[in-house]
Parts: structure tokens; C-alpha cells; sequence
């Protein structure tokens, strides 16, 4: 599959002629601006890892905004045969489109000898693409190298330099440089040049290290100089806003009224569309005066009719196709999708803006300093009668009306308009909120007849969102097969009896479900012999607990919120059986799970019922223990055991045959007859001759 999009997004660049890029690279000098480190440190023993594969010595990066040129230099030593596996190569990742890179030096050093590895002619410039999966081509090309005759104990030593800044930025100065990693450097530097005459933004991030200032003449040097830098080692499951690393963020742009300036010139309004795209307006204009249902045709047409796709070579990485453009194409990333769907509503009258957003930091972004960076997805806001609806036109098979539309917690955004001064705060939106309902239904008959399972699931809002594109996505006859081999796992014997039923209300945002199953062997002999069981577990329940291998965290755990699951587990019975009702409440600061069991007045019949619902996205240290707890408590409330005494064994657990037992009985009685009448006679015997004597 990767091969075949690989192939497609190949012949789809091609198709829109991009330009053709200068993928190559230079050997030169070190820039003269660079202050080279002579003396290496050595490493302190208390901050490395027995682990360690490779041990950083030197990470030393060297900025010089005036001549927009980024240094870096990188001494690292090979320590395992793992090591020179994993680190035999170079890869210098730039854009050409942009940038320039030049190599200045790359050598091994093996106790005394040095060996010069810089060999022009076996340098392999690749165009890597590391998103074409996610369906983005950003042309950025690597430099490779790869190491020839590396061995354990060798020290390797590379530079180079990067020119070039994207043009996209108009000349704005940002970025970032992580002071931790996940193993230990020895020393860490980072030295930038900055021009005296220009004002820039510097804020820490995990962090409290300051930096020495030095100015001489029209130039101020920034210097953070780092000695044994020990590894971070992350806990699992964080959120998507918790950086476990901390860094020190630059930023050219003073203001957030600064970055909306900025942005607001790459989403000019268009002032004409291609006649197709104008007779789609008109024909929507025509067909109804309602402004939601305007806005739900064209986000439709967004949404569902222009797939999503990016060519975010260079300036592309922030600017947006031009509307008509990306309608013809009927491809576009996040961007090209919210400017085209904004513009259509715009030239429809109505107010429509694009909205900056950041998928993974949400409402940190309000402790960044003002940049472009802090955003990484393009949403729309739209305005209408008094009504503020947040929409995403790259969602694909959303349901509902356009009131109803899941929308993330995305906390703060910049809203692209002339009139932005600062970040808007986003109203948490409870429209559209996941929910299923999954109804199982065991019809038991016979001990050893089949049983009839039925599973009807209603979803609504986001999970009816994903189920629709689930079924869109995949073959049905696939689907079928991985719902079996979910159930398949507590029931072996487990096969389909009917086809899966689907049955879609799109305008309500409902989708519903229903599968049919034949159970054979539906009870299962105990180890020892003594009983048939059959246990009812609610593994979609239990697979919704988030329970993190690292349990003693400093680093929140990231909870999958909102979540809202119920399921109902009928168990019709042929006989009556000595079931009994339960009814518990758990609750903790991440979720909530009540359990019930209710049995009918004839007990041939009962209901078990799980409803799990998340409370928040995320679970602090501090209340771990109490939460792991509860989730232990959750657990041990889940599921219910049947079981029949095995009235067919005896006590070793062997099979009893009764019809051997009566033949075997019977001759025992009659040996014992016989063997009494022996014994009678043998005492009379004795006893006359006895009394002879």
C-alpha cells in the first residue's frame, strides 16, 4: 500500500509541474563567524548510561541570524556493535528549495590516527518524504553518508552549515533549540548571533538556564553553554501537550496582532472564481435562502469532494493553493481546504474566517511566545445569524447538522482577520460528543446446543464519524473478519450466521449496526473436571481503561477524553438459574464506570450493564495511586462467570460409566456369595473335627 501512495503522489507532483529542485550540496570551510570547539570534554561518569550504545560528547549549534547561516557540530563516540549498526550513517536533512547545505568535515578518530570520511563522491542526496503516508510532500531532501570501516571505541566528528531561511517568514526570525535528549551529551551549546538593532522574543520552556550576553557593535551574542546534560527518560501515555523536554523558544514577531498581520496576507480574498466553482455557489444560493444549510452544502462539497493531500514544498508549508485552484485539482492540505471553504462562504455573504490551531500543545499555546510555530492545523470559523460555529472542512464523513459537528478542545487559536490582536479562546464544544451503545444478546438453549449472538451498536456524534469512515475505508467483508476474531478470542467456535447489517442516519449523525453470530461449544470444561463454565467479559470496556506500564510517574497520563460507552449484555436461559442482581459505582479524578445486573422474576433471564465515561484528558502525578486503584477496582468488577456442575465425572475428575459400574457391582456380590459360603463351610468343618478330638 505505502508503495502504491508513494507512486500516486509521485505522479500527482509531477502532474502539477512543480519546479525542479537543486538537491545538491557543497564542501567548504567553516564559516569564519563559527567559533570552532577545540577541547573536547569528557563525559561525566555520574550522568551516563550503563545502556548507552553511543555516547554524546559535543552538540554545538551556532546560529548567525544576519547571514542567515545555522552551524552545527556534532562529536559522538561508538561503544557497542549496536552502536555502529545504528549511528553508521549521516543524514543532514535541508529544503533546497531554500536552503544550501555545506559540509565542512567528517572524521573518525581511532586513538591517535585520524581517518578524513569526507568523500564527496559517495555522498547520496535522497528525497526521503517521511510524510507521504499521511498523504504530504514536503520536499526536503538528506544529505547521506554512510560511515566505512566504523569500529567499537571510534570517536566520529562531522559539521556543516545550513543558508538559506524560508522566504515564507518574510524575514522574521523563528525558532528553537532543545537543551535535552533522551540520552546524555557531555556538552551542549547554543550561540547565537543576533543583530543589536532588532527586538527579539526569548522564553524558556521547562527550564530556567539564562543565557551569557555579550555585545560588540552592531552585533549581540546569546550563549548557553550546558556540561553533563543528563537523558530524560519519559514516562508512557503522556498527553500531546506535555513536553518532557525543555527548550528554549525564539521569536522574531512581537505580537500575536504581528502574527495575524503576517497571516492575514497569505489568505487574500479572491476576487473570482473558475466558472465551475461559481455555477456550484450559485446553484447553492439557488436551492436554499438558509444560511446553515448554505454552510453545510459547501462544507460537504470541502469535506467529502476535494481529498486531502499536501505539496508543501518551501513557502508552501504555510501559504495556501488559491481557491479555484485547489477546486480544480479537487486535492488540498488543511490550508488550501479551509481557505477554499471560507472563500465560498465569504462570496456567499457570509463571515467566514480561517482559524489557526495547534492539534497537539491546545491551550499551551497561550505560553508561547508569538510565532507562526505555534500553530499546526487550519480549521474555519464561521458567523452566521448570531451563531458562531467551528468547523473543520478536512474532516471527511461527518454527520448531523453543521450545529452538531464534533469539534475538538483546541483551548486558543488566531483567528485570520484583519481585526486579530491576540489569541481568541475557543468555548469548549460539547456538540457532536462521542457515544456507543452496544447491545449483546446470548439466546442459550440446550447445555450443548449452539447459541444465537446478536450485537446492535448505535454510535452517534464523533464515534458515528469514525465508524462512517471505518466502513468507507474498509471492505466490508474485512470489517465482518476483524469483528469475528474480536469476539473470537473468548468464544473459539465463534462463526458468522448472517451478513453485518448497517444502517446509517447521516443527517441525524446516527449510525447503527447489527451482527449475527452462531457459538458452538458455548460452554467450556473447567481444568479440574468438575464443571462447564461460560463467562461474560466486556472486553470493549475493559480495552477502554487506560492503565500506563510506567505506574510511579513524574509526567501527567494522557486519558482518551471524551468518551462515553455503555454495553448491555442480555443472557436469555433455558432454565432458571441462580443468578443475583449487582449494582456498583466507581469513580475517579480520569473516569467513572457503574456496573448493574438486574435478573427477571423467572431467572432465566438477565441483564449485565457497564457505562464508562471520561472525565478529562489527562491524570497528574499526584492523584496516580489513587487513580490506579480505582482502576483496579474497575476491573475486578467486570465480567460474570455461568457454570453447571459436570454430573457426569466422579471425584478424580474421571468419566463414570454407569453401565460398568452395574456389571462390575454385580460380580463383586456374587464372589462374595460365593466366597461366604466357602468360609461357612470351612468353620464347620473345623469346628466338628475339633470336637472329635
Amino acid at each position: 500500500m505505502r508503495k502504491v501512495v508513494r507512486l500516486f503522489l509521485f505522479l500527482i507532483v509531477s502532474a502539477v509541474g512543480l519546479p525542479a529542485l537543486a538537491a545538491d550540496f557543497t564542501v567548504g570551510p567553516t564559516p569564519t563567524w563559527v567559533h570552532v570547539l577545540t577541547d573536547i570534554p569528557s563525559p561525566n561518569p555520574a550522568t551516563q548510561r550503563s545502556d548507552e550504545n553511543v555516547r554524546f560528547l559535543v552538540l554545538d549549534d551556532q546560529v548567525n541570524v544576519a547571514a542567515n547561516e545555522r552551524y552545527r557540530r556534532v562529536v559522538k563516540e561508538v561503544l557497542t556493535a549496536a552502536g555502529v549498526q545504528d549511528d553508521g550513517q549521516l543524514n543532514l536533512d535541508f529544503d533546497p528549495s531554500y536552503e544550501q547545505l555545506v559540509i565542512h568535515d567528517v572524521v573518525i578518530r581511532r586513538g591517535t590516527n585520524v581517518l578524513d570520511r569526507l568523500q564527496p563522491d559517495k555522498i547520496k542526496v535522497i528525497q526521503q518524504e517521511r510524510d507521504l503516508d499521511m498523504y504530504v510532500y514536503n520536499g526536503e531532501v538528506s544529505a547521506v553518508l554512510f560511515l566505512e570501516d566504523l569500529r567499537v571505541g571510534d570517536r566520529v566528528e562531522y559539521s556543516y552549515t545550513v543558508r538559506g531561511a524560508n522566504p515564507i517568514f518574510t524575514g522574521h526570525y523563528i525558532d528553537s533549540w532543545e537543551m535535552g535528549w533522551s540520552e546524555p551529551v557531555a556538552y551542549e551549546r547554543f550561540r547565537l548571533l543576533w543583530p543589536a538593532n532588532r527586538s527579539l522574543s526569548i522564553k524558556n520552556h521547562g527550564t530556567t538556564v539564562s543565557p551569557a550576553v555579550h555585545e560588540e557593535g552592531a552585533v549581540k551574542e546569546y550563549l548557553w553553554e550546558l556540561h553533563d546534560v543528563p537523558a530524560i527518560t519519559e514516562d508512557d501515555s503522556l498527553p500531546t501537550w506535555y513536553d518532557a523536554y525543555p527548550s528554549v523558544q525564539f521569536s522574531e514577531f512581537s505580537s500575536w496582532k504581528e502574527v495575524a498581520d503576517w497571516a492575514v496576507t497569505l489568505y487574500p480574498r479572491p476576487t473570482n472564481f473558475d466558472a465551475e466553482l461559481q455555477e456550484k455557489i450559485a446553484t447553492w444560493q439557488r436551492q436554499s435562502s438558509n444560511v446553515e444549510q448554505r454552510v453545510s452544502a459547501a462544507l460537504a462539497f470541502v469535506q467529502d469532494e476535494v481529498r486531502y493531500m499536501g505539496i508543501e514544498v518551501g513557502p508552501n508549508s504555510h501559504q495556501p493553493n488559491p481557491p479555484s485552484l485547489v477546486a480544480t485539482r479537487r486535492f488540498g492540505d488543511c490550508k488550501d481546504k479551509a481557505y477554499l471553504f471560507c472563500s465560498i462562504l465569504q462570496a456567499m455573504g457570509i463571515d467566514a474566517s480561517e482559524v489557526l490551531v495547534d492539534t497537539d500543545n491546545r491551550r499551551t499555546v497561550a505560553d508561547w511566545s508569538p510565532s507562526p510555530y505555534a500553530f499546526d492545523h487550519v480549521v474555519a470559523r464561521v458567523q452566521a445569524d448570531g451563531k458562531t460555529y467551528w468547523l473543520d472542512p478536512t474532516e471527511s464523513h461527518q454527520g448531523g447538522a453543521i450545529g452538531d459537528r464534533f469539534f475538538p478542545d483546541y483551548g486558543y487559536c488566531l483567528v485570520v482577520h484583519p481585526g486579530t490582536t491576540n489569541l481568541t479562546a475557543i468555548p469548549e464544544q460539547h456538540a457532536g460528543w462521542p457515544k456507543t451503545l452496544v447491545q449483546e444478546t446470548f439466546a442459550v438453549h440446550g447445555r450443548k446446543d449452539p447459541v444465537e449472538f446478536t450485537v446492535r451498536t448505535h454510535v452517534e456524534g464523533l464515534d458515528a464519524d469514525d465508524l462512517r469512515e471505518t466502513l468507507a475505508d474498509e471492505r466490508r467483508d474485512e470489517l465482518e473478519k476483524n469483528y469475528l476474531n474480536f469476539y473470537a478470542k473468548e468464544y473459539p467456535k465463534i462463526s458468522i450466521a448472517r451478513p453485518l447489517e448497517v444502517v446509517d442516519h447521516r443527517e441525524q449523525n446516527v449510525l447503527e449496526t447489527v451482527e449475527h453470530y452462531r457459538i458452538e461449544e458455548f460452554w467450556t470444561l473447567s481444568d479440574d473436571k468438575q464443571k462447564y463454565e461460560c463467562e461474560f467479559y466486556p472486553q470493549s470496556i475493559r480495552n477502554a481503561f487506560v492503565e500506563p506500564t510506567t505506574r510511579l510517574r513524574s509526567m501527567p497520563l494522557a486519558i482518551d477524553y471524551p468518551r462515553d460507552d455503555t454495553l448491555q449484555t442480555d443472557v436469555v436461559l433455558p432454565e432458571d438459574w441462580p443468578v443475583t442482581g449487582k449494582e456498583q459505582h466507581f469513580h475517579n479524578v480520569g473516569a467513572q464506570l457503574d456496573v448493574r445486573r438486574t435478573v427477571e422474576k423467572s431467572k432465566t433471564a438477565f441483564r449485565m450493564e457497564y457505562k464508562y465515561r471520561t472525565l478529562t484528558n489527562s491524570v497528574a502525578p499526584k492523584d496516580m495511586p489513587a487513580y490506579m486503584k480505582s482502576v483496579g477496582q474497575m476491573k475486578d468488577a467486570l465480567g460474570y462467570t455461568l457454570s453447571w456442575d459436570n454430573e457426569d465425572r466422579d471425584a478424580s475428575g474421571s468419566k463414570v460409566d454407569w453401565k460398568t459400574v452395574a456389571i462390575i457391582g454385580g460380580a463383586v456380590i456374587v464372589i462374595g456369595g460365593i466366597f461366604a459360603i466357602v468360609l461357612i463351610v470351612g468353620l464347620i468343618i473345623y469346628f466338628s473335627r475339633r470336637k472329635r478330638s
